[in-house]
């Protein structure tokens, strides 16, 4: 090797060009210091191996806060590194391959294309390894760049007391994303839809407490707009006067405990325009199904929905959208499984039950993402809607005979059909 020295730009600088580029007769022996560079490279190499297995060997006894620590450092590190080696090559490109002065050489990092091959500069230093403060720091900002990948994928909440391991649903259909605020009120919490003027979802914890609360409360109707939404994008109750259709709760007003909570529970952005048929049957029957299991388990969490399925929509009013479907998620800690019920939007008795999974692929909404994804793909074994009009005693009955709670729901006529069979009937339907 021949060194070459230089000014560029009124600025010292050096650059290592490949003997080639002179002549391969003109070779000079090798200098010394090049052999002991040499035998230093093999020391430190020998070295480093030692240490790799020196490593290993210490694993083995390691808790997983320690690997996990370990993980961080070497993110880190692998980070600056990558850092230091773009801002070097941006400082390059800037001189025009042309360095300024630089420490001794001490490795050779990558191969620039517009430069000469044998262009080196130092690595970056380690000092991640000689603080603790500024281990500690860059093992934070590791975790920060690592929680900014992974947060778009689980929705952001003002309200996680009402969601399942605190983590809001997921709208995975990108047509449900658009114009959605998030409702966060006493006892539920709803993402309101400015397109179809209707709640997204309506998430609820229900707790055997809160039930025991809400059966000593009358029903008191106060249906009223959503003050805090814009007008052009919140149904009015003009809208569904001579409609035709029920306001249905999303969040039942059952399942309010005070009587703040049922007064918000009245609000407008957590109805949906529904048969009344349907509202008083099988809707009914499901919310009652879901109340005694929660009282019977002591807590669940309980996420409900529409489901807009086909070309043809009806709307009423100012455009408030008619659902096809209507879809209501179980979870239940205790059991640690989860599953569906879904009905179409109209005079039917019969539902259906669902895995989470499969709920998803209909109507593009995961509901519980913080579950494992065999509890998703898993389903639960969900209580038969109960008769409407029971009574407290009859229901009772029903959960403390356990079998009998079938026999109660058969006499009132409601149906486990098939899912396909469901949608297929509002396909056709639209398209005739």
């Amino acid at each position: 090797m021949v060194r070459v020295t230089g000014r560029s730009r009124g600025m010292a600088g050096h650059l290592q060009v490949p003997l080639d580029d002179i002549t391969r007769s003109e070779r000079p022996a090798a200098e010394p210091q090049d052999d002991q560079r040499v035998d230093d490279r093999n020391r430190l190499r020998v070295l480093h191996d030692e240490w790799l297995l020196a490593n290993a060997a210490k694993a083995r006894g390691r808790s997983p806060l320690d690997h996990l620590l370990c993980l961080l450092d070497a993110l880190s590190a692998d980070f600056f590194r990558a850092l230091y080696s773009a801002c070097s090559s941006l400082a390059r490109s800037m001189s025009r391959c042309e360095p300024r002065w630089m420490p001794p050489p001490t490795r050779t990092i990558g191969r620039p294309p517009a430069c000469s091959r044998w262009i080196r500069y130092p690595g970056p230093p380690s000092i991640t390894s000689r603080s603790p403060i500024l281990r500690a720091m860059s093992r934070f900002l590791v975790i920060l760049l690592v929680a900014a990948c992974v947060a778009p994928a689980w929705a952001a909440t003002a309200c996680p007391q009402h969601f399942a391991l605190g983590v809001a649903p997921l709208l995975t259909n990108p047509s449900l994303q658009s114009r959605t605020r998030e409702l966060c009120f006493e006892a539920h919490a709803v993402l309101h839809s400015g397109v179809s003027r209707t709640p997204v979802y309506a998430a609820e914890h229900l707790t055997r407490s809160n039930l025991l609360e809400a059966r000593t409360l009358s029903r008191k109707d106060a249906f009223h707009p959503e003050a805090s939404l814009p007008v052009t994008d919140r149904s009015e109750l003009g809208d569904y006067a001579r409609s035709g259709y029920d306001r249905g709760h999303m969040a039942p007003n059952g399942d309010m405990p005070t009587r703040t909570a049922q007064a918000q529970s009245f609000s407008l952005a957590n109805m949906v325009p529904q048969l009344h048929a349907n509202n008083a049957g099988v809707w009914a029957g499901i919310e009652m199904a879901v109340r005694e299991l929660a009282l019977t388990e002591g807590e669940l969490y309980v996420v409900t929905g529409p489901a807009y399925l086909g070309a043809d929509i009806q709307q009423i009013g100012r455009g408030v959208l008619v659902p096809t479907h209507l879809w209501k998620v179980v979870y239940s800690p205790t059991q640690q499984r989860a599953g569906a019920y879904v009905i179409t939007n109209d005079e039917t008795r019969a539902y259906s039950a669902v895995s989470l999974r499969d709920l998803e692929r209909m109507v593009g909404v995961q509901a519980l993402p913080a579950l494992p994804a065999q509890v998703q793909q898993a389903g639960m074994a969900l209580p038969p809607p109960l008769a409407q009009g029971s009574g407290t005693a009859r229901r009772r009955e029903a959960r403390d005979e356990g079998a009998g709670s079938s026999k109660a729901a058969g006499q009132g006529g409601f149906t486990l059909q098939d899912l396909a069979r469901s949608v297929d009937k509002v396909l056709r339907r639209a398209t005739h």
